[in-house]
């Protein structure tokens, strides 16, 4: 009874934040705002349920995902068809888009797309598994995955390499980063506060805790799946693949802060660093490169030309800028990264496209000569149509006008 009315008082908090916060999204949404509040309350109905999946009280079981997810899921096949259609035909539209007369922000164009936009391809793109049918349809690299499923036909961990990397391909967080047989991260599935646990952390890998791990998850939707529409239409699943590192080219920035939580053993490289892409109309503005995102993460924020932006994301850590920065250290990676970016995004209002910097050879990486610097993959991570749900912080704050004026939207 303690536990229910803590977690009752917890719920009712959510709900009382999400309501509180109403009045400022809807007056952000300017000229895309819905007719009234009311309507736009709608998104919010759902609250008690989200409280309740965030706090597990809900679970998904085949009885309540009829409840939770009344539209049917798209055939993955029906939903690359229309989306390879989409690319094609909506080239000419980007053309005509005006700009907009009220200069709305980008976290007010995001949080109408969570209102209205259900095109049938965010799902196919917005699940890191399925995405990886589209990368193979249109030629972009991933990383090699030695499973994607359920959890009743996992492998054995002694059929896996002894570094992998285990995560949900339907939500958050719920990620396990496992180098020779031992856990270095554990992170469970991203919910209201307890976002963070460590309870692998540390231990040999065992097929209990591979298995104890994908149940957790899969039984799980993601927090945001009642406000985010894409993501109330995956079937929850998981995929295991290969560990990417980064690339050690030997550099050691001042700006340095921490030492990063995750620590490769092998030959001293950490963790694959990514390259978030906003990119509007098949067109890369801005880039976001994310150093560290298991210790100190740290986001530096770059123009197209490559030109730090002096930008960053509120509680990111605290640096001044790479010196030289990435670009500068390796000739050919900024024009190699845009180019898969903007082709990733042809046809589409605005996607966030990320690609992990990996350690490795891939073609055009490595430019000719002894001192060439060290060999890199570019490879597609996910692809993200909601982020940081409408809510992101940015310092200066300017920045979310500075993305707003690029995204001309198209619902359909």
């Amino acid at each position: 009874m303690p536990r229910l009315a803590v977690s009752l008082f917890l719920t009712a908090g959510y709900c009382f934040a999400a309501l509180g916060g109403l009045y400022t999204q809807v007056s952000s949404l300017g000229s895309f705002s819905v007719s009234s509040p009311v309507v736009y309350l709608s998104s919010y109905i759902p609250c008690v349920a989200e409280a309740g999946l965030s706090w597990g009280i809900l679970t998904v079981t085949p009885a309540n995902i009829a409840q939770l997810i009344p539209q049917k899921h798209t055939s993955a096949k029906q939903a690359l068809s229309a989306l390879l259609a989409y690319r094609g035909s909506s080239i000419s539209r980007a053309a005509n888009c005006q700009p907009d007369p009220l200069n709305a922000t980008f976290n007010s164009k995001v949080l109408a797309r969570m209102h209205s936009d259900r095109r049938s391809f965010l799902p196919l793109l917005s699940d890191k598994g399925t995405v990886r049918i589209f990368a193979e349809a249109v030629n972009l690299s991933v990383a090699e995955a030695f499973y994607v499923g359920q959890c009743d036909n996992l492998p054995k961990v002694s059929e896996l390499p002894r570094s992998f990397v285990a995560k949900a391909t339907h939500a958050a967080g719920c990620v396990l980063i496992v180098e020779n047989s031992l856990v270095k991260v554990h992170i469970a599935c991203e919910r209201m506060f307890h976002r963070h646990f460590s309870t692998f952390t540390g231990a040999q890998i065992t097929n209990e805790m591979l298995a104890s791990s994908c149940h957790e998850w899969l039984r799980q939707m993601y927090r945001h799946s009642l406000t985010e529409w894409a993501y109330s239409q995956l079937t929850p699943t998981i995929i295991i693949e290969e560990l990417l590192r980064g690339v050690e080219d030997g550099h050691v920035s001042e700006a340095t802060v921490v030492q990063p939580t995750f620590q490769s053993t092998a030959g001293g490289a950490s963790i694959a660093d990514d390259f978030k892409c906003f990119a509007f109309d098949g067109v890369t503005r801005y880039i976001q490169h994310v150093h560290s995102r298991f210790g100190s993460k740290r986001d530096t924020y770059y123009d197209r030309g490559g030109r730090n932006v002096n930008v960053t994301l509120k509680h990111s850590a605290s640096a001044p800028p790479w010196d030289p920065s990435v670009f500068t250290r390796f000739p050919g990676l900024l024009a190699g990264l845009i180019a898969r970016c903007d082709y990733a995004a042809r046809g589409l209002d605005f996607v966030r496209v990320d690609f992990l910097f990996a350690g490795g050879e891939q073609p055009g990486s490595k430019s000719p000569g002894s001192k060439s610097p060290p060999a890199y993959r570019l490879l597609l991570g996910e692809m993200t149509f909601y982020p940081g749900a409408g809510k992101h912080k940015w310092v200066p704050s300017s920045f979310d006008q500075e993305l707003g004026r690029w995204w001309c939207p198209r619902m359909q």
